[in-house]
């Protein structure tokens, strides 16, 4: 499925997901839903993505130490597009 078949979401609905267990993000637009084992097992800073659940992480994502491969492993994440008000 393509970015564009993605269905949208609204910065209220991610809002909802805000949790360990059911972690949305946004970032640049899109919308991704980390599952607990990635955060607590495979994401390389840990819990700190909790710090961006049900909010945009854009800037803490491009603060932080990451690179292409981090971007990469983003697109497995992706779920929706953020829906514009």
């Amino acid at each position: 499925m393509t970015a564009a078949e993605l269905p949208f979401y609204t910065a209220e609905e991610v809002a909802k997901h805000n949790s360990e267990s059911d972690c949305w993000v946004i970032y640049r637009g899109g919308v991704y839903a980390f599952p607990e084992e990635f955060i607590m097992s495979s994401h390389p800073g840990g819990p700190v993505l909790l710090d961006a659940a049900g909010k945009d992480g854009t800037i803490l994502f491009d603060d932080g130490p990451h690179g292409d491969s981090a971007r990469e492993v983003l697109l497995h994440f992706r779920i929706g597009t953020l829906k514009k008000d």
